[in-house]
């Protein structure tokens, strides 16, 4: 079990990177769905705020970053190294690792709420597992090369 610890301190820094970075694109992907629902059928905008949809952007990822970096690193990045220091890592897993703290979430909070914590999730997870695979691999290998 003291490997896992290895592993753990390892993702912290990653973590809080993959936070600020998926927060970043899932507030993105959020705000060009939303202006993509916004154009009429020739191109032009129905809404006369779709100008403003950047400052939008920059709320929804610092808001998400703001909010998430707490359940990341209390959930996401134990359990992250838990499935790495195991070699369970696989793109389920990932996906179940992101959507965790949106379960908790749900338990405790509406479904809505949840549902944009599990999405964001997702994203982060994604975002830590390319911030983080050659950390981990370099891990896996070490305790290879310490067990052999």
């Amino acid at each position: 079990m003291n490997n896992y610890w290895l592993f753990l301190r390892n993702l912290l820094w990653p973590t809080c990177l993959a936070v600020l970075l998926g927060a970043t694109i899932a507030g993105l992907g959020f705000i060009l769905f939303a202006g993509l629902a916004t154009m009429g059928s020739g191109g032009e905008t129905t809404n006369p705020f779709f100008t403003e949809l950047f400052s939008y952007w920059l709320l929804i990822s610092i808001s998400a970053s703001v909010f998430g970096l707490l359940p990341a690193l209390l959930l996401g990045a134990p359990l992250y190294a838990y499935l790495a220091y195991k070699r369970w890592l696989s793109p389920l897993s990932l996906l179940l690792s992101g959507v965790a703290p949106g379960l908790v979430l749900w338990v405790f909070s509406d479904f809505k709420t949840a549902r944009i914590f599990c999405i964001f999730g997702c994203v982060v997870a994604c975002t830590l597992h390319v911030l983080a695979r050659h950390d981990v691999r370099t891990l896996q290998n070490a305790m290879d090369a310490h067990s052999a």
